[in-house]
């Protein structure tokens, strides 16, 4: 890596400033790609993906009309990524204003 001023050598790849000009470096932002979202969910996971707290996912999972689509496994809940944001797309509105 060089310098953005004067384009000496810096000591290594993440140095903060110059050892030559001693002007500070630019926060270099990486470009990692977004973490894939597993096709199954656990609740902390669904939670996390409506961006809601998970006592709320259960207030949801508890309604009468239109409750967030969940299956068994064993005595925990699981969620279909793929359901689950056609759901959330659906009650969008319903969400906001119960938030």
């Amino acid at each position: 890596m060089k310098c953005v001023y004067c384009e000496a050598a810096l000591p290594k790849k993440d140095a903060k400033f110059c050892p030559d000009c001693g002007k500070q470096q630019p926060v270099l932002i990486s470009k990692e790609e977004p973490k894939p979202i597993p096709p199954i969910l656990k609740v902390d996971e669904a939670a996390e993906l409506l961006r809601i707290s998970r006592s709320y996912l259960y207030r949801l999972l508890a309604r009468p009309d239109d409750p967030v689509p969940w299956f068994p496994l064993g005595k925990s809940k699981r969620f279909i990524t793929e359901e689950l944001l056609a759901w959330a797309r659906r009650n969008q509105q319903n969400i906001i204003k119960a938030g």
